[in-house]
């Protein structure tokens, strides 16, 4: 509570008195005068007649002054305002939650982000704070990076399980034709290392529920088109099938290996792999009805020597 003793300041002056001043019982006396403004808190506007109070600098530059000072760290009360992140230096100005709580009339808003009465767009934009990451592939936002090797790794393929974990395959630099693998379960952590049964270039990888298939390029000699299946996400691996045998030969390679597992449109609820290459006269596409164990015969999709294979929901193949 503050008591205030008021002189007069025009007219007759009062008539004077010895009496004391008694302040009210835990109150604060001050006394105002022509030269004696009331001290402002902060965020109030202020001039040579109102000066701020203790620790507070009349900020000039904003329209009727503000009674301000620097801060740390941004976002922290400061006194009765709160620390507002600025480009140059953060300032202490007036907490508000809606701008009705801040000097609207002459301009000032509440910054929805720092919750402090300031001018437009003179605050620090601050992207919001994401929630944390629930796993791999079930989150919205990217998850902190993890890192996957350590030997130079190159032509990165991967793919989400059905359990919300993630397989890696690469090349490396510094050995070629090894083909190694990285595994995380859905929260991120790396899960014991198994070793990729073949050797090559390229690899790519889809899924079918638990099915984990590779495909890649074997360049022992030809480049050969090479398919390996895994039944459990990557824990164990069948040994490598040779495909298109017929398309790789000597004087024609198989390159740029792409995998996809669509829809099938002629049999409701079931799945077809569809694994393409570049060979010859353009990207070639092979298609299995019975989870990469056998494949039909070869097209010619579109001419070309890199590509990319997509199916839609209806199970047509981009």
């Amino acid at each position: 509570m503050v008591g205030v003793s008021a002189l007069a300041c025009s007219g007759q002056g009062a008539p004077p008195t010895d009496k004391p001043v008694t302040p009210i019982a835990g109150s604060q006396v001050i006394l105002v005068t022509p030269d004696a403004a009331i001290p402002s808190i902060v965020g109030a506007p202020c001039d040579d007649a109102h000066a701020c109070g203790p620790e507070l600098e009349c900020d000039r530059t904003l329209p009727g002054g503000s009674c301000s000072t620097r801060c740390t760290p941004a976002g922290a009360a400061c006194g009765t305002g709160t620390c507002v992140e600025q480009p140059a230096i953060d300032v202490c100005r007036a907490a508000c939650r809606t701008t009705a709580d801040c000097r609207a009339d002459e301009g000032y808003v509440c910054d929805p982000v720092w919750r402090g009465c300031t001018l437009p767009n003179t605050a620090t934009i601050a992207p919001l704070a994401c929630p944390p990451p629930v796993g791999l592939g079930r989150d919205p936002m990217f998850a902190p990076a993890t890192e996957l090797a350590k030997r130079a790794p190159r032509s990165p393929a991967g793919v989400i399980t059905d359990e919300g974990g993630l397989v890696i395959l690469h090349e490396t630099h510094d050995e070629p034709g090894l083909i190694e693998m990285a595994r995380l379960d859905a929260l991120g952590r790396a899960l014991p290392s198994v070793r990729f049964p073949g050797r090559g270039a390229e690899p790519a990888i889809a899924r079918d529920g638990a099915t984990l298939l590779a495909v890649f390029a074997n360049h022992r000699g030809t480049a050969k088109l090479m398919l390996a299946t895994s039944p459990d996400r990557g824990a164990s691996w069948n040994a490598p099938i040779s495909l298109a045998e017929s398309d790789c030969t000597r004087d024609r390679d198989c390159t740029s290996p792409m995998i996809v597992i669509g829809n099938d449109p002629a049999r409701r609820g079931s799945a077809i792999v569809y694994v393409g290459y570049a060979s010859g006269d353009g990207i070639r596409v092979r298609a299995s009805r019975d989870g990469g164990k056998t494949f039909g015969a070869a097209i010619t999709a579109v001419p070309g020597a890199k590509g990319k294979l997509a199916t839609a929901a209806d199970g047509t193949l981009f």
